[in-house]
């Protein structure tokens, strides 16, 4: 989940408003030499490397030092979108990665910019040869995770706020869901990719699994939003993108009487 105000929520509830688009790398602002930001999207239902592409102005060379060396490539990329309420501006990191394989041409290079995925997923875990084996006991599903991302994954392994790859508060809450429903789980790896074990594990405990946009990779299990007998008034407040064909025959008035119509008084006669 993505932590906003209230009034920035409110704001991009609406149909149509002014949205700021921020591009850093290696912590410096560098939108003034994007000309097109490209787009993204994200869907919970499969476990894959997001990213999107930008068109960027090279009239000043800036972007040659992909050329002259390419471990700039590996320096840390961050879009952003923003709101201004006239007391200042509201931001919030859309997506956090690297640079990957640019192509120049003339003034300009196009550059798609990878999330935290890119690398990792594709990873074998063990072989039919000398299988990958968690059969010691049974995981929770939240610590297998945790050992095939950071011992298998090369990922941070810091149990705290402050690993820099995995999102451990919400991992954390996630573990707490997991025990909380009895869910456990052994397994056995003979090839299959990080990505397939990880969506195994998503499929098995009805979550969700995905890289946050400042870069963190995210838990979360779906529960009931409400009980049963609870209810909710949904109207016309609550509609965001109307899509709506009007028939002007429904406002004519017209009638078909068998008997004189006057109609001053509105009554039928003889």
């Amino acid at each position: 989940m993505i932590e906003v105000s209230e009034w920035f929520k409110a704001e991009m509830e609406k149909q149509t408003l002014n949205v700021l688009r921020k591009f850093i790398y290696d912590d410096i602002d560098e939108s003034e030499r994007v000309k097109n930001f490209g787009s993204i999207s994200r869907a919970s239902d499969t476990i894959v490397s997001g990213g999107m592409s930008l068109d960027l102005i090279n009239t000043d060379k800036n972007w040659n030092k992909f050329i002259t060396d390419k471990t700039n490539l590996r320096r840390t990329a961050k879009l952003q979108i923003g709101l201004t309420n006239g007391e200042g501006e509201e931001w919030i990191d859309i997506l956090t990665g690297w640079g990957d394989d640019p192509e120049f041409s003339k003034a300009m290079v196009s550059l798609p910019i990878r999330d935290k995925f890119a690398g990792l997923l594709e990873k074998k875990l063990g072989s039919g040869e000398v299988p990958l084996d968690y059969y010691s006991s049974a995981y929770n599903p939240a610590d297998l995770t945790w050992s095939i991302l950071t011992v298998h994954g090369g990922y941070d392994s810091t149990e705290s706020t402050a690993n820099i790859d995995i999102d451990y508060a919400s991992w954390s809450a996630w573990k707490t869901a997991c025990s909380t429903a009895s869910f456990s789980l052994k397994a056995r790896f003979t090839g299959e990719t990080i990505r397939e074990a990880l969506e195994l594990i998503r499929d098995l405990t009805n979550s969700d699994i995905h890289v946050s946009g400042a870069g963190k990779i995210k838990f979360f299990r779906f529960t009931q939003a409400a009980p049963p007998d609870e209810s909710y008034l949904f109207n016309s407040d609550k509609v965001v993108d109307l899509s709506v064909k009007l028939n002007s025959d429904k406002i004519v008035n017209y009638l078909e009487a068998f008997y004189n119509y006057d109609m001053p008084p509105e009554l039928l006669t003889n």
